[in-house]
């Protein structure tokens, strides 16, 4: 038995591959649930694990594949015996302080492949709303299955005992605990810090690489002289729009002057000329 944990953040997307509703041939039987009805169909659990789902948080659930070894079928083809095995491996989590009785998740079972294997989709939050502690959740999970195979012997990914062993022999070095080996050794800091500059050994640039650099070169250049042609275009713009402004002002004073109407003199003075003929 082996788990694997991904984060997902579309709940839609996610249950309706579980319940295998545009493959059916896969199956999709729900064979546990917390929260949520095994017998409900897949429109009213989704609106169940929506209601649960806090949406705060971007990743709104887990993945988790549970599958077993080609080498054990022979075992799992009992169906209670596999159920067995789901429960183990859920009370294993629990163990492993995956409080799953807190958790809403569906568990659908996939029949297509040679060995059944499970779909586990488990919010990213608890019922109250509250996030769950994800840290090394996948390594806990991996390990839950891990222990509940060597428990009733079925197989398991090899290599993980070779993993065990060099953390025990890591820990037994110096670092007694997890937390303990992740911590960093503190600095030691001497009177000259400076290391010597070591010269690059490759000098210059390829000739593909100062093909690129010069095309970029060239790039910002035409860039910014569009920008400056832009910009002296707007400024010559301005000046002539000054300059009409001053014209038609010029204009239109001297035409109030051959009117007679001219600001420079008192409105008493200025004759009163009709503007259109009759």
């Amino acid at each position: 038995m082996f788990a694997n944990v991904q984060p997902t953040r579309s709940l839609k997307s996610s249950l309706y591959y579980d319940r295998a509703l545009r493959h059916p041939e896969k199956g999709g039987k729900v064979i546990m649930a917390n929260g949520v009805g095994l017998n409900m169909s897949p429109t009213a659990q989704l609106a169940m694990l929506e209601a649960y789902v806090n949406p705060k948080f971007k990743v709104k659930a887990y993945s988790v594949v549970i599958s077993h070894s080609d080498e054990d079928n022979e075992r799992l083809k009992d169906p209670k015996f596999r159920e067995l095995m789901l429960h183990e491996f859920v009370n294993e989590c629990k163990n492993r302080g995956i409080d799953l009785d807190n958790i809403p998740y569906i568990i659908p079972e996939h029949t297509n492949t040679d060995n059944d294997h499970y779909h586990m989709l488990m919010l990213i939050n608890d019922f109250k709303g509250e996030r769950i502690n994800t840290q090394y959740l996948g390594k806990r999970m991996a390990k839950a299955a891990v222990d509940v195979s060597k428990k009733y012997g079925l197989h398991y990914p090899e290599g993980w005992d070779r993993r065990e062993e060099r953390k025990l022999k890591h820990q037994a070095s110096g670092a007694t605990t997890e937390e303990e080996g992740r911590k960093r050794k503190p600095r030691t800091r001497t009177a000259n810090t400076t290391k010597p500059v070591v010269p690059s050994v490759k000098v210059g640039l390829s000739e593909e690489e100062q093909k690129k650099l010069n095309d970029r070169i060239r790039r910002q250049r035409a860039i910014q002289e569009a920008q400056k042609r832009k910009e002296d275009e707007a400024k010559r713009q301005a000046e002539r729009d000054a300059k009409e402004r001053t014209k038609v002002q010029k204009q239109e004073a001297e035409r109030g002057k051959k009117n007679g109407q001219g600001n420079d003199k008192p409105e008493a003075e200025r004759e009163n000329k009709p503007r259109f003929k009759r």
